[in-house]
């Protein structure tokens, strides 16, 4: 399968950023990560509409629809639960224990995916990486404020759970 390929790069984004979590409003380090390794791929458009928000842009050959694609990046003020892991959190009392360091390192990886299909897409795909998800009102107001999400015509996010068989989707 074609999309087998992007697996070693989302697995190793998910670990990095597992690795290196950051609490809400403070995802710094996590914003200039996935900014640089989305340059790595040839993703060149970006905008910050927060602090610790990102937004790249991928415009397809063709006019059409605008749709975004949205993963949050914050970490929860959490004790990783297990240290046998090689890619257990290096922040005492800090992880992504609600999976955010999948659903970004998913988002990066379709991203990824999107950019090199690029010339077959009609309209315009944003990738969205949502700061502060988890501290209402959350990071969402702030970004939605900005305007920048303002030519969206549909915006979808992912959010995984371990409350379906593997494999499985479940739309809301």
């Amino acid at each position: 399968m074609e999309l087998k390929k992007y697996e070693d790069n989302m697995i190793r984004w998910r670990r990095h950023l597992h690795e290196n979590p950051e609490l809400p409003f403070h995802e710094y380090e996590t914003s200039k990560y996935i900014e640089q390794e989305l340059r790595n791929v040839g993703i060149e458009e970006f905008f910050k509409p927060t602090e610790t928000s990102l937004i790249a842009r991928i415009k397809g050959a063709k006019p059409g629809l605008t749709v975004g694609l949205r993963a949050d990046i914050d970490a929860l003020a959490v004790c990783e639960e297990r240290d046998d892991l090689d890619f257990a959190s290096n922040v005492d009392g800090v992880m992504h224990a609600c999976g955010h360091d999948a659903h970004a390192a998913m988002l990066m990886a379709a991203g990824q995916y999107i950019f090199e299909h690029k010339d077959e897409l009609e309209g315009e795909i944003v990738l969205v990486f949502q700061h502060a998800e988890e501290l209402p009102p959350g990071g969402a107001i702030e970004i939605i404020e900005s305007g920048a999400l303002d030519d969206l015509d549909f915006i979808f996010g992912q959010h995984v759970t371990s409350m379906l068989p593997v494999g499985s989707v479940a739309l809301n």
